[in-house]
């Protein structure tokens, strides 16, 4: 009895579906590695210079442009430069001007001096989140499936992403954070495996080869310098997901997850839309193959599927 595999060689092995799995499908991945380096950018911290209410005049230091702060912070106050300290004369800060276009969240909230420690705490509540995202991602990839769980996820990880743009303080922003990581922990389990299963064994290392994670930071890198705002970059990722998010209607469950699920009839009319894609017949044998059980009752897991790749 031929295996799944021959019958994806009989009807393309590499060719046009797959081409369309990769291009539709796993370039999710690059706008993931868009969402995870974020707060690369958002954490960075701009010069500012520290306000003294007692010691300066607010009001006047905000009429004064960059350079002029600047210069004026350097030369400081009874010879005591206010930028980049936490406090002028043994007083305290009253509150932070931050020199520079970028809007970052160090500087959306002040987290500099006694909040500095808080950039590094939004960063290990965002992987948490990737952690237990990714612990949820497999297991609902087995039952729910593989499609389900990978654009449910990407569709809530794009809302996330547009709530967080309008977070009214860091509290609210690390919780929205923590939830965005949960979403690319579930994505980034399901990303290779979904995409695999529509290939024959000898093209499986395919997929993890292409760098989309790479090329998702280079384009962040390059939207970070254009925008200079973290809050865009949160809206630009939410808004460049939706092509991805239109897959959903035309991309199939894996034929191998339904096979195993006992939906037979379902898996047969994904291998007829593959060969239909590829300009191949279905083999009259294809309904005999996916109605072999795996051996021993066992089904494949995503994870074991992701390790054979």
């Amino acid at each position: 009895m031929a295996s799944i595999e021959h019958i994806f060689d009989e009807i393309g092995g590499f060719h046009r579906f797959q081409v369309l799995m990769i291009v539709w499908v796993y370039s999710i991945k690059f706008m993931i590695a868009w969402s995870l380096m974020l707060l690369s950018f958002g954490g960075y911290k701009p010069d500012y210079a520290c306000v003294v209410d007692d010691l300066m005049n607010h009001t006047s230091l905000k009429l004064l442009n960059d350079s002029q702060l600047r210069e004026q912070a350097e030369t400081g106050v009874n010879n005591e430069t206010f930028l980049n300290v936490c406090d002028v004369s043994d007083t305290d800060c009253d509150r932070f001007i931050f020199l520079g276009d970028k809007r970052t969240v160090v500087s959306e909230w002040d987290l500099v001096c006694d909040l500095r420690w808080l950039k590094a705490v939004i960063t290990s509540v965002q992987f948490g989140g990737l952690l237990s995202g990714s612990i949820i991602g497999g297991h609902s990839g087995d039952y729910f499936g593989r499609r389900k769980t990978l654009y449910g996820a990407y569709l809530l990880h794009s809302a996330l992403n547009v709530a967080a743009a309008y977070s009214g303080s860091w509290q609210v922003f690390s919780a929205f954070r923590f939830l965005i990581g949960s979403m690319i922990g579930i994505i980034l389990v399901i990303i290779v495996p979904y995409p695999t299963e529509f290939f024959p064994l000898r093209w499986r290392h395919t997929i993890p080869a292409i760098p989309m994670w790479p090329l998702g930071a280079l384009a962040f890198a390059g939207g970070a310098w254009l925008l200079e705002d973290w809050s865009h970059l949160q809206l630009t990722c939410a808004v460049m997901a939706v092509p991805g998010l239109l897959g959903y209607f035309y991309m199939p469950e894996s034929a191998r997850w339904l096979a195993t699920r006992g939906r037979q009839d379902e898996a047969h009319a994904v291998l007829e839309k593959m060969a239909r894609l590829n300009g191949r017949e279905l083999p009259p044998t294809a309904m005999d193959t996916i109605k072999v059980r795996p051996q021993h009752g066992i089904e494949p897991t995503t994870s074991q599927i992701d390790s054979k790749t």
